[in-house]
């Protein structure tokens, strides 16, 4: 039988072992702790092991030293940091990592990829996304995740835009803020995030590319207030700031019910495809961790079937290439009620 080992909260590591119930397999759940012991990898063991947190130095040595044990990984991942050093390990060792973009980006970026499947070639994405509030509340910031750190970084790191070609960094609260409808939701607010880092080098022929988060109105206000006060730091860990900011998500946000949202458009010339996703908490948990879960152990299944197979680093939106990955995936959200509603689109000139 094969063997499963889930790292990480114990809400999303349920929900992930939930959805690989059935599939003759052996399912084991740790805390964090173990990734920092002497012997993590004879410890865990497993054909898959799934880290649902990691942040940090020594979070990412911990990943380095599995891999270099020739463990197979499906890892939540700040993608700012030494992946290609993960990369070189993971081939030198036979190794299949793949890593998906911190907080609810993953799930995006396979979209992309199925838009470039479907479309041949894309030279124009736009992006939205954001896990917020049932009920409206712009004070809420985004609701905290499994690591409050990476949702502050939101706000800090600058959004990489490509215009006309050319690539643009934004300042996420200092450049601009626009209103948009989505369907069963209402009006938000959206603003520049870096969203796109992890794709723009497979896509050589974008023009545009835009991602931008979404909350509810006077957010983004409420978000640069903070900054004037100095509660916004311009690296991270400065002591008080970052404890404020913790302390003000881990409290507002960790129980407050939430909406996770994905809207994408990728055009090809006039031609283009429209992917809308909308989660609501439920039963079984939360939005986030319902639609991470569910991507997880979605992944991984397509792990253990052998259908992903290329060693070293994976990305999320290179399985989107491929449709034996990208359908099933999919179909595993419409099953569990949160379909991906995608519809092809066109428009009446090209932009330039």
């Amino acid at each position: 039988m094969r063997r499963v080992a889930i790292i990480g909260p114990k809400k999303i590591a349920s929900i992930v072992a939930k959805f690989l119930e059935g599939q003759e397999v052996e399912i084991r759940v740790f805390s964090e702790e173990i990734l920092f012991q002497g012997d993590a990898a004879g410890e865990i063991g497993g054909d898959v092991v799934i880290i649902v947190a990691l942040w940090g130095e020594k979070g990412y040595e911990a990943l380095l030293n599995l891999v270099g044990n020739r463990v197979n990984v499906i890892s939540l991942f700040p993608y700012t940091v030494g992946r290609e050093e993960i990369h070189r390990v993971a081939l030198e060792n036979n190794a299949i990592v793949i890593l998906i973009p911190a907080s609810f980006w993953g799930l995006a970026h396979l979209l992309i990829g199925a838009a470039r499947a479907m479309l041949g070639r894309i030279n124009e994405l736009c992006l939205y996304g954001g896990n917020i509030a049932a009920n409206f509340n712009p004070h809420l910031l985004m609701t905290a995740g499994w690591n409050t750190q990476e949702f502050i970084e939101i706000y800090r790191r600058p959004a990489k835009f490509i215009l006309s070609g050319s690539i643009v960094l934004l300042d996420p609260l200092e450049s601009y803020v626009g209103r948009i409808n989505i369907k069963g939701v209402g009006e938000l607010e959206y603003f520049p995030v870096d969203a796109l880092t992890p794709v723009l080098d497979s896509f050589p022929n974008l023009r545009f590319a835009r991602s931008y988060a979404l909350n509810w109105p006077g957010h983004w206000e409420f978000m640069r207030g903070l900054k004037k006060r100095g509660l916004l730091p311009e690296a991270p860990g400065k002591g008080e700031a970052n404890s404020y900011l913790k302390e003000l998500l881990e409290k507002n946000g960790a129980k407050e019910e939430d909406i996770h949202i994905l809207l994408l458009e990728a055009y090809r010339g006039r031609k283009g495809v429209k992917f809308l996703h909308v989660a609501r908490a439920g039963e079984t948990g939360r939005a986030f961790e319902l639609v991470m879960g569910i991507f997880i152990a979605s992944l991984a299944w397509k792990l253990l079937e052998g259908k992903i197979s290329q060693k070293g680093v994976v990305l999320p939106h290179e399985l989107g290439f491929r449709e034996e990955i990208s359908v099933p995936i999919l179909e595993n959200f419409a099953l569990n009620g949160i379909p991906v509603k995608e519809e092809f689109i066109t428009r009446k000139k090209e932009v330039m």
